[in-house]
């Protein structure tokens, strides 16, 4: 059972996510240019469960500078608004749940997936394409509807 101050820090986590998943296109790209610090995608890393070194590749972010480039911002902040998406769709359902979507979602990453033609969904983080057929994907579980 988490304590209070546990469940106040879980749901800040999740509100950063959510806002990942709303945010208006033109405010994105804002944000995809200032870059994603680094310190962001360890604390992402933590939040899905899987480490650093992990997240890195699958995004094929590089570390070393204090901010991200464009590029790596550009993925890591899809793979957030993916928790955020995740997040939205239990909440719609069921306001009240406890629910750890970015755990959750770290572990879907990693596990083949039927509809994907039994590929782990992780090796298509690569790229924005890849994110939006997760992203389309994970609409249709939500849905009810099978891929």
């Amino acid at each position: 059972m988490l304590g209070a101050v546990q469940l106040d820090l879980l749901e800040d986590v999740m509100d950063k996510y959510v806002r990942a998943y709303l945010t208006e296109p033109l405010e994105r790209v804002g944000a995809i240019r200032d870059g994603v610090e680094q310190a962001e995608l360890v604390a992402l890393a933590a939040d899905l469960n899987i480490s650093v070194q992990s997240l890195r590749k699958a995004l094929r972010v590089k570390g070393g500078a204090y901010r991200c480039s464009a590029d790596a911002s550009e993925r890591i902040l899809g793979l957030m608004a993916l928790i955020g998406q995740v997040d939205t769709m239990v909440h719609r359902h069921n306001p009240d749940a406890k629910f750890g979507a970015a755990a959750w979602l770290g572990n879907w990453l990693n596990n083949p997936v039927g509809a994907l033609g039994g590929i782990r969904p992780a090796s298509l983080l690569d790229t924005m394409a890849g994110m939006a057929i997760l992203s389309n994907l994970l609409a249709l579980s939500g849905s009810g509807a099978f891929a």
